[in-house]
């Protein structure tokens, strides 16, 4: 369909829309290195011609750089930032969209200590917004924030009233919407959140059932949960074999945070286990590239095993 309209006779703001349907395309089928950088072109082409659509895309472009992570072929999660603050200014008022995409831009440009404030502050109105039935017109803007929220910014936090809330309502967002896009990240946010409260049967529901609809859909997988879930159940053999040979895909599309949780998942394996060195080595790995939320997790592991092994320094 997008090839059927670049055929057609456009002008120039509808040229930069096919191209920002396209690089949203990109992402929604592969989450890799190559996303961030046709967002952030895309964007820098409807800046002069549509500057709240702009602000939109660099929004789209942050989520697409933090899931690129240490593999981005382009632009990493600071450039995109740092051009969120270049770009077009916010509407007046600031719109939900506008106050996210700042307070993300704030917290990777200048920390978490000045950041966090303003990011909880965004994280609320997301929160208020989907608590009030959103209005039709306003619903495209939820779709844009589930990108990011509820995770990586509500984990980021620390925030797990915030995560739940915004997983389930994600889901049923997505579900009412038939939206196969957004679904499959909705359910892997949910099952994360079930994950960490002990409910592993329904985590690993909810995660059967993400797998199912992205290959229905012809997109990839996320494997978040499972790599972690495996670490939890304990099961070495089995939870190693999938962390190889998720790395090794995530790797070939340039996944890159994936491959921040695929270390965070060794490490809490092996920390499970009693072999504190393997955990050392293997949260050190993780923590070699500040990946938002995982990162934070990471240190955990890596504090227990350095603990553990004789290494407190």
């Amino acid at each position: 369909m997008l090839a059927a309209a670049e055929a057609g006779p456009l002008d120039d703001l509808q040229r930069a829309r096919l191209e920002w349907l396209r690089a949203r395309l990109v992402f929604a089928q592969v989450r890799g290195s190559e996303a961030p950088g046709l967002l952030l072109d895309a964007a820098h082409r409807l800046a002069p011609l549509a500057a709240a659509l702009a602000r939109d895309t660099l929004l789209e472009a942050v989520g697409a750089a933090i899931f690129a992570g240490r593999l981005s072929a382009g632009p990493g999660p600071r450039e995109v930032a740092e051009a969120a603050r270049a770009g077009p200014s916010p509407s007046t008022p600031p719109r939900m969209v506008d106050v996210l995409l700042d307070s993300m831009a704030g917290r990777i440009i200048d920390g978490y200590a000045v950041g966090a404030d303003a990011l909880r502050r965004a994280l609320h109105a997301v929160r208020q917004a989907q608590r009030s039935g959103a209005r039709d017109a306003d619903r495209r803007w939820l779709w844009l924030a589930f990108r990011v929220t509820p995770e990586p910014v509500a984990s980021e936090l620390w925030d797990d009233d915030a995560w739940h809330e915004l997983a389930v309502g994600a889901v049923g967002l997505a579900r009412a919407a038939g939206a196969l896009a957004v679904l499959p990240m909705a359910l892997t946010y949910q099952a994360c959140f079930q994950l960490l409260t002990g409910e592993f049967g329904t985590a690993a529901t909810l995660i059967d059932e993400a797998t199912a609809i992205s290959e229905a859909a012809g997109g990839v997988p996320m494997m978040y949960t499972s790599l972690v879930l495996g670490a939890w159940w304990g099961q070495e053999s089995q939870a190693l074999d999938l962390i190889e040979t998720t790395s090794e895909e995530v790797r070939a599309r340039g996944e890159g945070r994936s491959l921040g949780l695929a270390a965070y998942a060794t490490a809490l394996l092996y920390n499970g286990l009693g072999r504190y060195d393997a955990a050392l080595a293997a949260a050190n790995r993780a923590c070699q590239y500040e990946d938002l939320r995982i990162y934070g997790s990471a240190l955990a592991e890596l504090i227990e095993a350095a603990a553990h092994a004789g290494q407190p320094a």
